[in-house]
This record gives C-alpha cells, structure tokens and sequence, in this order.
C-alpha cells in the first residue's frame, strides 16, 4: 500500500510537471509571437530583400498599387477636383466617376511619365454646364483620338485627333453634341512630360457632332 502511495504521487507530480510545462510553453509560445508581430509592425527595411532568392526591387507604393485591391474602389470625387496620383491614378482598374448632373472639372496632375492610368466614366448625363477634364497646365497636351458616337442614329461613329503640336490640353462635354452622356468614358496615361496620351475613349452624343478637343488651358 505504500508503495502505490508514493508511486501515485510520483505520478501526480509528473503530470503536473507536464502540464507546467505545457502551459510554460504556451506563453513563451505567445510572448514570442508577440514579439516577432511587433519587430515585423515596426522594422523598416532599407536595404534589398529577396522572395525565393529574387531580389524585389518594387516599393513599397508600388506593390500597393499591384496588389491592395481595398484601394481600388470606384471614385466619386467632387464636382470641382484636381486629381492626384496618390488618390486616383495608382491604381489602374479604379474608375474615376462623373456624377454631377451640372457638371464636374477634373484638372489631371502636371505630366511627368509616371505611367498613372486615369479611367473617368460619366455615370450622370450632364445637364447644364459641362463635364470637363483639363490638363493641369498649357505646356500639357492631348495625345491620340477620342471617338464620338451619335445615340440619335444607328450609333455612328466618328473620330477627332489630337496631334503634336496642337496644344489641346482639355476636353469639354456638354452632354449633347460634345458627348457626356451617360456611359461616355475616356482612359488617359501619363506617357512623357507635357504628354497624356488617349488610351480609349468612347463619347456618347445626340445632335449634330462637334469635337469635345480644344486649347483652353492658360
């Protein structure tokens, strides 16, 4: 009987060694996650790093713009706004939306050959007033060809050039003639300095066609 005393309590003391133990591990298990959650929140690689033994060379902004797809929500900014390449152009598949029934003016960033893609939409018909996108500046053009579809017809389809040297640095839509229309979109790239080259465009009009192209930027 006494043996089996002492055996059991040795065997009381070796679980409860074992479940110290268990326990031991678990915080230091934790306390070590905690500090390794805070040395990643906190350190700031300067030098390179690798993935899988390939240096990346991409920034921190630019792996954002590839990868955060949260950023990459539908814009709606307001009636009169300069857009920037932080807020709109770094992300490629974010539309930049006119909504404004008496119209809205989006002055593009000065044209530096970031490669920032500009996708804008009218997703209102403008009433009264214009839809204008203006270049931020007179040393700035227009590149490339905007297309005019007539809604009056059997959807014809016409097209206006913008060429070197022409200086038409902004386009007006005056929700008839001119396009802004409901459905109209221009996709704009910033190519060069002093350079948006037209990617595609698709401008939504009724009456008699005229160009939506002109050099209006002092």
């Amino acid at each position: 009987m006494e043996w089996v005393h002492q055996n059991g309590a040795g065997g009381m003391k070796s679980k409860l060694s074992w479940v110290v133990g268990l326990v031991l591990g678990a915080v230091t298990a934790v306390s070590l996650t905690a500090v390794a959650v805070n040395f990643f929140d906190q350190v700031n690689l300067t030098g390179g790093w690798q993935i899988d033994e390939t240096t990346v060379n991409a920034t921190a902004a630019e792996i954002n713009a590839a990868a955060d797809q949260s950023a990459w929500a539908t814009l709606d900014p307001a009636a009169d706004d300069a857009l920037t390449l932080a807020e709109h152009g770094a992300y490629p598949s974010k539309a930049i939306l006119m909504s404004n029934a008496t119209g809205d003016t989006f002055t593009l960033p000065a044209a530096s050959g970031s490669g920032a893609v500009y996708t804008i939409i009218v997703s209102t018909t403008v009433s009264s007033n214009n839809h204008i996108i203006q270049a931020a500046n007179a040393t700035d053009e227009f590149y490339g060809t905007v297309s005019m579809i007539d809604t009056d017809t059997s959807d014809t389809e016409i097209h206006y050039s913008a060429l070197d040297g022409d200086g038409l640095d902004t386009i007006t839509m005056n929700g008839t003639t001119t396009g802004g229309i409901k459905g109209s979109f221009i996709q704009i790239v910033d190519v060069a300095a002093g350079q948006w080259q037209i990617l595609s465009s698709k401008m939504l009009h009724s009456g008699d066609v005229a160009t939506p192209l002109s050099a209006a930027v002092s």
